[in-house]
């Protein structure tokens, strides 16, 4: 946040215009939510609260979250790539809940299910996972079926895989109905002649 405000932190006059002036200006004509990032003083960093500067800070925004490091057990060295992320503030929502969440491919996702914005962003990556899922099975050749009788239905065997990302069954089942509508999979005959069955494929 110090890349857009040159005022003093600890003065309550400069924290509440700045803030309505420009972060709350910016959604308003938008319509849409602004987020701002700083970094949390030491005090804020020793009593867990992330805070810095003025109080104002917090009472001027809806909500305020900190993401902070795991603290160290036994002596052990922490996992800095699983931080965790509290909402320490929130005008609509309870607060002191927290989030775990895990280093993926450059990007931090959230160690549970999610909802909203973030669970259609969780969405996509459960399609990419399924179809990778659906590269490994041809590899192998294990085909797997659409057919929730089938014994090879594809999200019962893959919420079996270690690489499933901790997707579980609804999703790889929502996962597959979207891949099937954007026509990114489709169903394929294979077998002998007289035990004709389905597998599903990758459309390349």
């Amino acid at each position: 946040m110090t890349d857009v405000f040159g005022g003093a932190e600890i003065d309550r006059r400069q924290a509440r215009e700045f803030v309505q002036l420009c972060p709350a200006y910016v959604a308003r004509e938008t319509d849409g939510a602004v987020i701002c990032a700083a970094h949390p003083s030491l005090t804020g960093i020793n009593h867990g609260t992330g805070s810095s500067g003025s109080t104002t800070w917090d009472g001027a925004f809806r909500s305020r979250l900190y993401q902070s490091s795991p603290k160290a057990e036994d002596g052990q060295v922490p996992d800095s790539d699983k931080p965790i992320l509290t909402r320490v503030k929130s005008n609509w929502a309870k607060a002191g809940e927290t989030i775990t969440m895990n280093w993926r491919e450059g990007v931090f996702v959230a160690d549970r299910p999610a909802t909203g914005i973030i669970g259609s962003m969780e969405r996509r990556t459960c399609e990419e996972v399924f179809l990778e899922l659906l590269d490994q099975v041809a590899a192998e050749n294990q085909p797997v079926s659409s057919n929730s009788r089938a014994g090879n239905y594809a999200p019962k065997l893959f919420v079996k895989r270690p690489r499933r990302e901790g997707f579980g069954k609804l999703d790889f089942e929502g996962a597959m109905q979207r891949l099937f509508d954007a026509g990114k999979i489709f169903n394929v005959d294979y077998g002998r002649k007289h035990d004709k069955r389905t597998r599903i494929a990758r459309r390349l």
